[in-house]
């Protein structure tokens, strides 16, 4: 059982790193990663991923934040290769009623190619230090504030519409995520047929603050679905 990474915003996939440094080497992974540069719309980005998905293996989807969108669009297309989705702090649904001044408003002057270190700790709450900042960093640094803007306005213009997910669905949910709200997980389980939740120490950086309780999560429920595809 193959795990796919689609990454946050960033679409750079190097904020995996914290994550992949201690998933079980014996899971095969991959990150598929987004042109930094290019202003690709949502469903760009669907046809983009799919033609780097895996023909012959089964897998597992991980979307971070960002990347909900990409999973869950993938998930209703008939793919008997793909087993389940991993939401982690992410979305199907604008995830904040704050995005719908993207609309109106230019970002691209606010996303700046390097934060400054109150807004780190604010996205990263009590576990921010100076390795994460400078991951993030070095992350927003490969990315054009053009692309960026362009990735708000995508998720604030996300349909409010949503149909049913007939794959396995798991969410981890960071109990300090002061980005992706609570209802976002709901939302999910509203569509899902079969719908697992976890709670997890961190904030919405999840996967960077709290590898640990992550990569176990994840680990131990892709060994139960490779289970279940023996039987």
């Amino acid at each position: 059982m193959k795990l796919i990474l689609l990454p946050g915003m960033d679409g750079t996939g190097i904020l995996f790193q914290p994550f992949l440094d201690i998933f079980p080497d014996k899971i095969e992974t991959q990150v598929i990663t987004f042109p930094c540069n290019e202003k690709l719309s949502y469903q760009e980005l669907i046809s983009y991923v799919c033609d780097k998905l895996p023909k012959d293996n089964d897998y597992v989807l991980l979307a971070e934040s960002f990347s909900g969108p990409i999973a869950y669009e993938i998930s209703k297309k008939e793919n008997e290769r793909l087993k389940a989705v991993i939401f982690v702090a992410s979305f199907i649904q604008p995830p904040n009623k704050l995005l719908s001044l993207a609309k109106v408003i230019p970002f691209y002057f606010l996303i700046p190619k390097k934060l400054p270190e109150f807004i780190l700790r604010l996205l990263l709450g009590s576990w921010a230090n100076k390795e994460l900042n400078l991951l993030i960093n070095k992350a927003l640094s490969k990315v054009s504030s053009q692309a960026m803007e362009f990735r708000v306005k995508e998720m604030a213009c996300l349909s409010t519409h949503i149909e049913p997910i007939e794959k396995n669905c798991i969410y981890i949910q960071a109990n300090s995520d002061n980005l992706v709200s609570q209802r976002n997980a709901i939302s999910i389980e509203s569509v899902s047929k079969n719908f697992k939740l976890f709670k997890v120490e961190g904030s919405h950086f999840v996967l960077q603050v709290n590898p640990e309780d992550c990569s176990k999560i994840i680990s131990n429920e892709l060994n139960l679905l490779t289970r279940d595809c023996i039987r």
